[in-house]
């Protein structure tokens, strides 16, 4: 059967002398594997196409049940090659595309998560600063995938309030009266990220230019990744 989405490279390996195994994410059908027969010779219709973060819309055949569909076509939507211009850029496009390839199955449909990796990028080509960036992703990620709540409630008490701290199994955000020792303790500035700067899209992280990024907020949202995909990034650890 023939099939059709939008999908962003995430990576490809070798198959044989001429052609490839690609990685996919789309907004229709989530994570995809498809071969690229011939898309390592010069006169392929692919060649160019299949690189990091690329968006595409994709033809392919897939059978139900298999591993393996066959890519037939491949039209360049929107180029990431800007990005790989500028080191920081590049490793938080890297990174974006490990927590894509770690995290997302096969036949689900992926609307919100398609929708914040594009405009991510965006911000990313427009100057947004790259740190911003990456943890402005991380923090909605974690949010669509049920990891963090919004920072309105106590996670202990259901008390609203002005959150103190984050411990995960003490049930997340936690007022002052409960944060107790420990868990990741944050200033009014953080939580003023969170609820506000975090709110608007990640094209308004351009006007952060020359701002630090907040450390233990950092930290927070790293410590969380990490235990949701089971283990370190490989391709880098921003700034921590």
């Amino acid at each position: 059967m023939l099939n059709s989405a939008d999908a962003f490279v995430l990576r490809k390996y070798d198959l044989t002398e001429s052609s490839f195994i690609v990685h996919f994410f789309s907004r229709e059908h989530g994570a995809l594997k498809l071969v690229a027969r011939g898309a390592k010779r010069q006169k392929s219709a692919f060649r160019g196409n299949l690189e990091t973060m690329n968006l595409l819309r994709i033809e392919f055949l897939k059978k139900e049940g298999s591993d393996l569909g066959t890519l037939r076509q491949a039209e360049l939507v929107e180029s990431a090659f800007s990005l790989f211009s500028d080191a920081e850029r590049s490793k938080v496009a890297f990174a974006l595309s490990e927590i894509l390839s770690r995290s997302v199955f096969e036949g689900q449909n992926e609307e919100d998560l398609f929708r914040l990796i594009r405009a991510s990028l965006s911000a990313l080509k427009d100057g947004a600063p790259p740190k911003w960036v990456f943890n402005y992703f991380v923090y909605w990620f974690l949010k669509l995938e049920g990891v963090l709540s919004s920072p309105k409630r106590c996670g202990r008490c259901g008390k609203a309030c002005e959150p103190a701290a984050f411990r995960k199994e003490e049930g997340g955000w936690l007022c002052a009266s409960c944060r107790g020792e420990g868990g990741f303790m944050l200033a009014p500035g953080s939580l003023r990220i969170l609820s506000r700067d975090f709110a608007n899209p990640p094209s308004a992280m351009k006007e952060k230019g020359g701002e630090t990024f907040p450390k233990e907020l950092e930290t927070m949202l790293y410590f969380n990744l990490y235990n949701f995909l089971g283990s370190d990034l490989t391709t880098l650890r921003i700034g921590m």
